[in-house]
């Protein structure tokens, strides 16, 4: 039986629920609030049992991978398991953490970041830190799951899918990017879209608790 990360709503939110995007630089007390709740109440449940219950939020790590200005875009394909996704656009990439994920608290946090990127992404070497929160409430799907994004600056790095069959990934620049999200932002995952819209305000944020990668 699969078992995730979870924490309850309400010792989540405490009452400062929010859609969308929100930078760590504009969420004065609440962004500490937020990686706090994650530390002191997050515990591990069974998946299949909090996939349909919105008391309870998923912590899903969700790392966005930059070169100077060129940005990672993902693209789920249909090899992948996610049919709902199947070719989907993507500028982020994370999973669950799971009971295997060592160590505590944001410790734990970060190692199951480091772990889900890794999983997806054959990188020689960056750097990863949290630069936000993305919340979305208005489906199934974003409602019981909670995003801690993280921005991995990858030098002169050229990160590759490691399974090419499931998950297209490539460097554009990021104009093109932001350009192809205002020309069809239907064509990018949920999550993607609410950074993308955000996009001025994350670059500007300094990493917290960064660490290295691989």
């Amino acid at each position: 039986m699969e078992k995730v990360l979870v924490v309850s709503r309400g010792l989540l939110f405490q009452g400062n629920d929010f859609h969308g995007f929100i930078p760590l630089d504009e969420a004065p007390g609440r962004g500490a609030t937020w990686l706090d709740s994650i530390r002191l109440h997050a515990h591990f449940a069974s998946r299949a049992e909090v996939e349909t219950d919105p008391g309870y939020k998923q912590i899903i790590p969700y790392a966005v991978l930059l070169r100077g200005d060129e940005m990672l875009l993902f693209q789920r394909l249909s090899g992948g398991g996610e049919r709902r996704l199947h070719r989907m656009l993507s500028v982020g990439v994370g999973g669950h953490i799971n009971s295997g994920d060592e160590g505590q608290g944001e410790d734990r946090l970060m190692a199951g970041a480091r772990r889900e990127l890794l999983e997806e992404v054959s990188i020689d070497h960056g750097n990863m830190g949290i630069v936000g929160f993305v919340n979305d409430d208005t489906n199934p799907v974003g409602s019981v799951h909670f995003g801690v994004v993280f921005r991995v600056d990858v030098g002169g790095a050229s990160p590759v899918s490691r399974e090419p069959s499931q998950l297209d990934a490539r460097m554009h620049p990021l104009q093109d990017v932001l350009s192809r999200f205002v020309a069809d932002p239907g064509a990018f995952e949920t999550w993607s879209s609410l950074v993308l819209s955000a996009w001025d305000r994350l670059v500007r944020v300094t990493p917290v608790l960064a660490m290295p990668v691989p």
